[in-house]
């Protein structure tokens, strides 16, 4: 009767963490062009905040560095979301169902997304490296997430950088795959990916911009 007792509470265990939507892990690199993704080419006006030959993408004047390495330079890009297309439901990897919810159909366009990917072999060519995904709701709230290096050990090239004070770096604060949240360019805080994470200055930006009329 004891181990059907301790058997039963661990598959009741395993139910709360398949059902829970906090993050466990870092997520993959998304190598898609379906029709949801227009894709154009790093450092041009076309791709905000990338610099030809740069790692580095400048956003609301906060650096960003998945990885300040030029063997991430073989393939990069940027994908912009096209508008009546792109939604809650492009999110096919099961792993965002979080942000997704947060999206919605996004029948109104009021989200966009960009997707820069540095890598350091051809897309289709089982690449490493890593993407920022940068999530903008309306209201100036962005929500940036951060993919591959799913095994690398983070070093002081992996970091966040607002003038001289480092808001993230992933020798210091590691890197489970939290979202970074910011108001324009003022920072919020991370983000577990449960859209009822209790006292999240994250979401309660959003709930704000929702109870002003978001959708």
């Amino acid at each position: 009767m004891k181990h059907r007792t301790i058997s039963r509470l661990i598959v009741i265990a395993i139910g709360l963490l398949l059902a829970c939507e906090c993050l466990a892990a870092r997520r993959t690199l998304r190598v898609d062009f379906g029709g949801e993704w227009d894709t154009r080419q790093i450092g041009t006006a076309d791709c905000p905040g990338s610099t030809v030959g740069s790692a580095l993408l400048i956003i609301n004047g906060i650096t960003f560095s998945g990885r300040d390495n030029g063997t991430h330079l073989v393939d990069v890009y940027c994908q912009i979301s096209v508008d009546d297309v792109w939604g809650g439901g492009s999110f096919f990897e099961g792993d965002e169902t979080g942000l997704a919810s947060l999206i919605g159909p996004n029948t109104n366009n009021a989200v966009r997304a960009t997707r820069y990917a540095l890598l350091d072999d051809l897309r289709f060519d089982a690449p490493t490296g890593f993407q920022w995904g940068v999530y903008r709701f309306p209201n100036g709230l962005i929500i940036v997430g951060l993919y591959g290096l799913t095994s690398a050990t983070l070093t002081s090239n992996s970091y966040i950088q607002q003038g001289g004070t480092f808001l993230w770096r992933g020798d210091l604060n590691g890197y489970n795959g939290e979202y970074f949240c910011f108001r324009n360019s003022t920072f919020l805080g991370t983000w577990n990916g449960n859209p009822a994470e209790p006292n999240s200055a994250c979401m309660a930006a959003f709930n704000t911009l929702f109870q002003n009329g978001f959708e």
